[in-house]
């Protein structure tokens, strides 16, 4: 006779994998708002690898904290108050130290005395922003480029006559010594040492001028 089958033992089943279970949590406190004004909180990872561009952003914000704390340290002496709008060009004499000009965008030009910290003079000729200034070199004129495509030649005070005004005559554009017309807008201007002539730069070619002509000695353009 055969030997008696027995039916196989039944497979004890796999064993379970470890699994693991992640919780968040929070205090309700340090996300409620205590009063409806308040701001909201901003939770930050400090996790080096997220901010990859920490160290310069701290370089830029201490160089920035730097040159604030030069700005309104000492050696600011006075304010030249005057100007309705930005200022956006300013020039000084280059023989007399202590006049300077300045324009800006309400379309002026203002001659100031830093010495007495006062204004000299205000040419309201420009239709527009201000935006070059030059001095002759004997502080005898001053030149004024704008928006306008405009540039004006105005004679200023004697350092005698200076001296002795305490009041700040305004000029408007009928009381300039010349006015110079060009096709584009001017951004820049400079005068020659020796000779009364400039040039004007902008958005087309620069140009150069004489004081005793209403049209450009010659036009330079690049590109």
């Amino acid at each position: 006779h055969p030997p008696p089958t027995h039916p196989p033992a039944p497979r004890s089943p796999p064993p379970l994998a470890a699994m693991k279970v992640k919780m968040l949590s929070r205090s309700e406190e340090a996300f409620t708002k205590a009063r409806s004004g308040d701001a909201s909180a901003v939770h930050r990872n400090p996790d080096p690898a997220l901010h990859p561009m920490e160290k310069a952003k701290e370089y830029g914000r201490a160089l920035q904290a730097a040159k604030l704390s030069k700005v309104f340290a000492k050696p600011f002496v006075a304010a030249l108050e005057g100007h309705a709008d930005g200022v956006y060009a300013l020039a000084r004499c280059p023989e007399l130290l202590g006049v300077m000009a300045s324009g800006a965008a309400d379309g002026t030009l203002r001659v100031w005395d830093l010495k007495r910290r006062r204004c000299l003079q205000v040419c309201e000729g420009h239709a527009g922003a201000v935006r070059g200034a030059a001095m002759e070199k004997g502080g005898a004129y001053a030149i004024s480029a704008g928006d306008d495509c405009t540039a004006r030649l105005w004679s200023l005070p004697t350092r005698e006559a200076a001296a002795a005004s305490e009041s700040c005559p305004r000029y408007a554009a009928a009381d300039a010594v010349a006015t110079f017309k060009s096709d584009h807008a001017l951004r820049a201007v400079d005068c020659h040492w020796q000779q009364r002539r400039f040039a004007t730069a902008g958005t087309g070619p620069v140009e150069l001028w004489d004081a005793e002509r209403s049209e450009p000695l010659a036009s330079f353009s690049w590109g």
